[in-house]
């Protein structure tokens, strides 16, 4: 089931894509580092979803995403072209937090 939230001013998708225990195993062993704010570790590849282990979840996602962007925010298909341009996993420890999102 796929549900759009207005979330106050912000607009939110939330969807099952089904992930798989691999997939998780996978995110799991990837090489992280710490960010820059030493709150949470962040993988080293900032291109995850081009890896052949996500090619179906990473379809998923492009797929929701257009949905988002053209059937609930109404952007004008004919005006703008969507290009994923990064794709990464964070990891938190009890001790991290995440960063306010702006």
């Amino acid at each position: 089931m796929t549900t759009f939230n207005s979330l106050f001013a912000t607009p939110v998708l939330e969807t099952d894509i089904g992930v798989s225990n691999e997939v998780v195993e996978y995110i799991h062993n990837l090489k992280y580092g710490r960010t820059d704010y030493d709150n949470a570790d962040i993988s080293v590849s900032m291109d995850v979803l081009e890896k052949k282990t996500f090619s179906k979840y990473s379809k998923k996602i492009d797929h929701y995403v257009k949905k988002f962007c053209f059937e609930f925010v109404k952007f004008d298909k004919n005006k703008l072209k969507l290009e994923r341009t990064a794709s990464w996993s964070n990891r938190y420890h009890p001790e991290d937090f995440a960063s306010a999102g702006f």
